[in-house]
């Protein structure tokens, strides 16, 4: 099993990404999993949120989007609609055609 891992600090949060080859998402904040879903056969695009005090009395929403197409996996951090980590990952197909 693979997994693809994106994280960045951000505001004293430490913010993770992790997309493993068996199907799943996760997001973590603070080393806490604050949303995960399965990532379906044909899937191409999946969002994760949540929302974490970052600083004193400051709320922010947290995002995780994720594009797949072909061997190709975009995946970005976003706080309030504002990027903060981005990273593509190539990934071999499971089942490649003979």
């Amino acid at each position: 099993m693979n997994s693809y891992t994106l994280e960045t600090s951000y505001r004293g949060a430490q913010l993770k990404l992790v997309l493993d080859t068996n199907g799943t998402a996760k997001l973590s904040i603070n080393g806490m999993l604050r949303d995960e879903t399965i990532v379906r056969t044909g899937q191409s695009a999946l969002t994760l949120s949540s929302s974490v005090q970052t600083d004193y009395e400051w709320h922010e929403l947290i995002e995780a989007h994720v594009q797949i197409h072909n061997h190709l996996i975009a995946a970005q951090l976003l706080s309030n609609n504002v990027e903060v980590a981005r990273e593509e990952f190539s990934f071999e197909s499971p089942n490649p055609e003979k």
